[in-house]
């Protein structure tokens, strides 16, 4: 029996126990996998973790049973796993954008979720097992493509514009901040072949890059742009496996790997292009295999190179052609995570550090950091209860909150505290010295950490903690690190200028190295560009470095407890937060959504569309803060009726945000982002007024809030 087959033989096993319990223990022994291994081959192959999958496919065979029964909304919940209508509705709302009820007159089209199928592998592709000690990137597929006659249209770079990590990271968030790519995306793209594109070109160590779209022939080229025209070839693609946010699928080691695995597999790279001696590959992004994690955050970036032809690759070409193409070769599992025999054992390390979870929108990763050492602080863990407030008792698993473990819930509860009384929930900045709000926002991006706001955090649960300077040099600042260890206290570090944080668990005094759990797997984040030999090991979250020293940015150490400020002082952060007069965003989208032409159409869809994501994630952070951690610093029942109230308005807005999905055509059906005719939607005019109105709603639930809180410590207006 084929991996295919046996692949097959686990989703008949999952299909037949929908509407049962599915038992993961018997369907990693389908795939001879521990649980583990099969959960990481699953997400692998087909994009998305198997408990997703299940998921979907539960929520999309009660779709249909909703629409075509006379069941009712609590009886299909429960057949499909879930305890209550609320949680049902929940999960029915965010695949689909609807709640149940709505699905049962039969008018409205729902795109079900199909059942996944494995077939013969792949013939003539190369299957690559390739991993990197140090990045964990993979080579999961390499195979060939024809490419036709296009015409690349965007802008010509060269190593003036590269940033101090010799990435284009500042020409891409020009591209981004002014709307090119969407407008280009207007000109039309070739069928198969509408990807965001980076293209590089090499003549005799000379580099260029373009960043663009590929076009038809003969597109015209709009004003500001430049071209490059591109003959027919065939192209060895290569798909790489690795963490997009920490750019090492976009680093020269990640490019090497490709054309390594190129050249031996016996090709020779095209060298002549429009009568110039030149090597020209490229990057593709827009695919699903890059814009969806899977369970270990990895994504998969196509990397390109032109080849000479070849009878062998013809033959493989069609030997490919010929198969039903889903999948290569069974992928190798690695065993369970060990130091390498190279890697001394740290001398000193903290147990029991969970790392932290990823998976419900958690984007401030300080914050991500910061609950994993308070929670050891506190000595929770998974068998420490977790206290219900809808219950008003110990958690009972009845899975209304989803099925997740203790610690997940601690780590939740905790988080959402910290980013709604800190105040980066609500996109505004503390007032400055002249007492105005002068932050900057950008929609999408949660709003840079201040130093005020760590402090807030910090003192908002009675912790005391120091931030060493870096002037103290190494060998101060490592005897802080190796005291706080010592004393059971992780650290908290930021390496590097992303927004990445780390937690140190560890150290060895002979190398001088530390050892913890690393932002760039945990929370998908954090742009550090190591040295060679610095970073000895990263995988699976953890990391040892050795020349961290030079790579410090921030480094936060715990004291021990203080007093906590009180539930009054917490409240009145929250208040200072929504009373300023305006964001920056409450005034402009109006003015933009009113200043529509089919010229800009789409590049305001885009604005709005990140804007509202992050009200959705904020607000909803909010809402959970005031169901669930602050009720415990409520001073009676009316506080708490109060605070119950205030998250009522919050997650009113979170359905509201649902609502904005809906007038730009966005949701499950179009992975969330903007379908191809927004630019004619948005210049009807009925819409642009709904999108006005639902973001004044937004504005208004807001000023709702700010009053209740009001009301809550007897201040005035």
């Amino acid at each position: 029996m084929g991996w295919h087959d046996r692949m097959n033989r686990v989703i008949e096993y999952i299909e037949n126990n929908l509407a049962d319990k599915i038992d993961m223990d018997k369907a990693a022994q389908l795939i001879y996998q521990s649980v583990t291994g099969f959960q990481k081959t699953f997400s692998i192959v087909t994009d998305i973790s198997v408990s997703e999958y299940i998921r979907r496919r539960r929520l999309s065979l009660a779709a249909i049973e909703l629409q075509t029964s006379d069941a009712k909304v609590i009886d299909v919940a429960l057949k499909f796993g879930y305890d209550s209508p609320d949680a049902f509705t929940r999960a029915f709302k965010e695949i689909y954008g609807l709640p149940p009820s709505a699905v049962r007159s039969g008018c409205v089209e729902l795109k079900p979720f199909p059942r996944i199928s494995f077939y013969m592998s792949i013939k003539g592709d190369v299957a690559m097992e390739s991993y990197d000690e140090n990045s964990g990137m993979q080579i999961v597929n390499m195979y060939y493509e024809r490419m036709p006659a296009f015409r690349l249209v965007g802008k010509r770079y060269t190593s003036v514009d590269l940033n101090a990590a010799g990435m284009l990271d500042d020409r891409f968030n020009e591209w981004f901040q002014n709307g090119w790519f969407n407008f280009l995306f207007n000109l039309g793209g070739f069928p198969g072949h509408e990807y965001t594109a980076l293209c590089a070109y090499e003549n005799k160590g000379t580099m260029a890059w373009w960043i663009g779209v590929f076009a038809p022939e003969n597109t015209t080229v709009p004003e500001g742009f430049s071209f490059m025209d591109f003959p027919p070839g065939i192209v060895g693609m290569c798909w790489m496996r690795g963490y997009r946010y920490t750019g090492e699928i976009f680093s020269n080691v990640s490019f090497d790997k490709c054309k390594k695995k190129l050249l031996d597999a016996g090709n020779t790279f095209r060298m002549d292009f429009n009568g110039e001696t030149c090597q020209w590959s490229f990057q593709r992004y827009d695919n699903t295999r890059f814009f969806i994690p899977d369970s270990d955050g990895k994504v998969i970036m196509d990397y390109g190179v032109y080849l000479v032809e070849s009878e062998e690759i013809e033959q493989a070409m069609l030997d490919r052609e010929k198969a039903v193409i889903f999948t290569s070769t069974e992928p190798t599992v690695k065993p369970e995570i060990e130091l390498p025999s190279t890697v001394k054992l740290p001398d000193m390390r903290i147990e029991g550090v969970a790392p932290f979870y990823i998976d419900d929108a958690q984007s401030n990763l300080l914050f991500c950091a910061l609950t994993t050492v308070l929670l050891k602080l506190d000595n929770i863990s998974e068998s420490t209860p977790y206290y219900c407030h809808k219950l008003n008792g110990v958690c009972k698993g009845c899975g209304d909150c989803g099925d997740k473990p203790n610690i997940h819930k601690h780590h939740l509860s905790l988080y959402h505290f910290l980013v709604t009384v800190s105040g980066v929930g609500f996109m505004i900045a503390d007032r400055n010295e002249n007492g105005n709000y002068n932050l900057k926002i950008i929609p999408g991006i949660m709003p840079p950490l201040l130093e005020d706001r760590l402090d807030f955090a910090i003192k908002a649960i009675g912790i005391a903690y120091t931030c060493p300077q870096k002037n103290m040099g190494e060998k101060e600042i490592f005897r802080q690190i190796k005291e706080s260890i010592r004393t059971d206290k992780p650290v908290l570090i930021k390496l590097g200028q992303g927004s990445g944080w780390s937690v140190i668990t560890g150290f060895n005094e002979e190398t001088g190295a530390i050892y913890g759990l690393d932002a760039s797997r945990h929370y998908k984040e954090g742009k550090v560009s190591f040295a060679a030999g610095d970073l000895l090991y990263m995988e699976d979250g953890l990391f040892v470095l050795t020349g961290w020293f030079k790579y410090i940015e921030n480094i936060v150490i715990i004291e021990g407890k203080t007093e906590k400020l009180s539930f009054n002082e917490l409240i009145k952060r929250v208040i200072n937060q929504l009373e300023a007069p305006d964001n920056g965003v409450k005034s402009i989208l109006p003015l933009m959504i009113d200043s529509i032409t089919p010229e800009n159409a789409r590049g305001v869809a885009d604005f709005l569309n990140n804007t509202h994501r992050y009200m959705m994630e904020a607000r909803w952070h909010a809402g959970e803060c005031f169901t669930s951690t602050l009720q415990n610093e409520a001073k009676g029942q009316k506080e708490r009726e109060v605070l119950r109230e205030c998250a009522g308005h919050c997650f009113e807005i979170h359905d509201i945000c649902w609502k904005i999905w809906a007038q730009l055509g966005i949701g499950p059906h179009t992975d969330f982002r903007l379908p191809n005719l927004i630019s004619q939607m948005m210049l009807d005019k009925a819409r642009q007024e709904t999108l006005k109105d639902l973001f004044r709603q937004i504005w208004e639930n807001d000023q709702a809030v700010l009053y209740l809180l009001r009301t809550l410590i007897k201040q005035e207006p």
